[in-house]
C-alpha cells in the first residue's frame, strides 16, 4: 500500500522537498513506515527515531495500523532557543 508523509522542519531539508510517498506491506504500522524510511532515505534514519508521527492532526504511536492513501506527518524534534 502507498503511504503518503508530510515532512518538517530538518527532514523537509534532508530530502529537499516536504513530502513523499513510500510503499509498505498491507496492515503496516508506524514503526514499519519508520524502518522504511530509514532504509529507502538514508537521509532521514537518524531523524525519523527521534521524529513524532501524527494522522489527522493527532499523534500515533509505532503500533497504530496505517491505511492505504492516508497521509502522514513526520515532526522531527525541534531545537534552538
Amino acid at each position: 500500500m502507498i503511504v503518503h508523509i508530510r515532512l518538517f522542519a530538518a527532514a523537509k531539508d534532508a530530502i529537499q522537498s516536504d513530502s513523499i510517498s513510500v510503499e509498505i506491506r498491507d496492515g503496516g504500522t508506524v514503526d514499519d513506515l519508520q524502518a522504511k524510511l530509514s532504509s529507502a532515505h538514508p537521509e532521514l534514519a537518524s531523524i525519523a527515531g527521534h521524529s513524532l508521527f501524527a494522522i489527522d492532526n493527532e499523534y500515533v504511536g509505532g503500533q497504530q495500523v496505517l491505511e492505504s492513501g492516508q497521509t502522514v506527518a513526520l515532526i522531527p524534534p525541534v531545537s534552538g532557543g
